[in-house]
């Protein structure tokens, strides 16, 4: 993983089977649905 000094940065990370966008923040990834994507529906 790549280290920044921004206070958080986007991932692709596996999860499963599936991949997943997260939100890094620290040493913590928060996932991200598609309605934090603005992408619902």
């Amino acid at each position: 993983m790549t280290t920044t000094t921004a206070p958080f940065a986007l991932a692709r990370y596996q999860d499963g089977a599936s991949a997943r966008l997260g939100l890094v923040a620290g040493d913590r990834i928060r996932p991200l649905d598609d309605e934090d994507l603005g992408a619902a529906g």
